[in-house]
């Protein structure tokens, strides 16, 4: 009896060193990777080791605490751009969505590249695209970057690449990008409102597959046409009846505020 009961408490004992080393080893690690973070965050210290030691760890925690160096505006630009391209091989579509995020036309270029350089070798999803588009629509409406507010003459063409880039991706998977232009650019069909961006995104990604949401909403805008035309004429023949002054932005005129004030 004496012998199994030794035994016992030995196993015990080993379970609980056990258990205490695991404990160390992970209360180690998590500390160690906080301070590459804080690290990483140190001002005026451009593309620390600490990111490349960050990367070295895998798991959540250290993923966690290479997105929020990647996304954190106060950090200099090339340590976010690290952070950025050491997230390439981690898993998670929030990855993907978090960095898209980041492509705003005020951004560095420099940091609009790298996350276009790991998007393009990511899982994008519908969200990322989401912002991708928001992106290109920004610029398409004339929003200049932070580069060319600088200096409004500046045509750099590592801007016609990026763009070029960003719509390769959304063309990795087209089925998904017509869903994404149906819910949030009303290309679908017998729309009343679709998206001249969208409309002219497509010629140009040469999206064939678009044909039928495009064909439909042509013909449900050509019959919305035709049935307000005798609407449109009694307008027109009112309005010059009652000699409107014309108005160009669509609000009501200084006579008609004094109308509807009139006691």
């Amino acid at each position: 009896m004496g012998m199994p009961i030794r035994r016992a408490k030995l196993a015990g004992i080993l379970a609980g060193c056990a258990a205490t080393i695991l404990l160390a080893v992970f209360l180690t690690r998590a500390l160690l990777i906080a301070g590459l973070a804080r690290e990483a965050r140190l001002p005026g210290y451009p593309y620390p080791k600490a990111i490349d030691r960050l990367s070295g760890f895998h798991g959540k925690r250290a993923t966690a605490a290479l997105l929020s160096v990647a996304v954190d505006d106060e950090i200099l630009d090339e340590n976010r751009a690290a952070a950025m391209r050491a997230l390439l091989r981690r898993s998670g579509r929030e990855i993907s969505v978090a960095l898209a995020a980041e492509l705003r036309p005020d951004e560095d270029l420099y940091l609009r590249e790298a996350v276009s350089d790991v998007l393009s070798q990511r899982e994008c999803g519908s969200e990322c695209e989401k912002f991708i588009l928001e992106y290109l629509e920004r610029r398409s409406w004339g929003e200049k970057t932070g580069e060319e507010n600088l200096d409004p003459r500046l045509i750099d063409p590592r801007e016609a690449e990026l763009e070029r880039r960003l719509r390769s991706i959304l063309l990795t998977d087209p089925e998904r990008l017509r869903s994404v232009l149906a819910e949030r650019f009303g290309i679908r069909k017998k729309s009343r409102t679709p998206s001249l961006f969208a409309i002219k995104l497509i010629a140009t990604l040469n999206l064939k597959s678009s044909c039928s949401e495009l064909q439909s909403t042509h013909e449900e805008l050509q019959q919305l046409h035709a049935r307000n035309q005798e609407l449109l004429s009694e307008l027109t023949g009112v309005e010059q009846q009652l000699s409107c002054p014309k108005s160009t932005d669509g609000e009501p005129r200084a006579e008609d505020h004094n109308l509807i004030n009139r006691p």
